[in-house]
């Protein structure tokens, strides 16, 4: 899982993470944590990359998210060697 912030999303953003989709690992653009030339370019690229390459959302859904993995993750019983 890759998670991508940055500025230019339209752009650097949006480049970083359709490479990294290509390359197989799931991709989540957090909206709030990126910044575009205008807003219009923002929301395009934005659009462009949930409709074809991954997903996006919002900090605070993200962090939610993956405490609930990491909390999964921790009550799973560890194999025995």
């Amino acid at each position: 899982t890759v998670l991508v912030t940055g500025v230019v999303t339209h752009f650097c953003v949006e480049s970083t993470a359709r490479e990294a989709s290509d390359y197989g690992f799931t991709v989540y653009i957090l909206d709030d944590c990126c910044a575009g030339w205008s807003p219009e370019l923002h929301e395009m690229a934005l659009k462009t990359f949930e409709l074809l390459y991954g997903f996006v959302l919002p900090s605070t859904k993200i962090v939610k998210k993956l405490s609930r993995q990491l909390k999964k993750a921790k009550m799973a019983p560890t194999p025995k060697a």
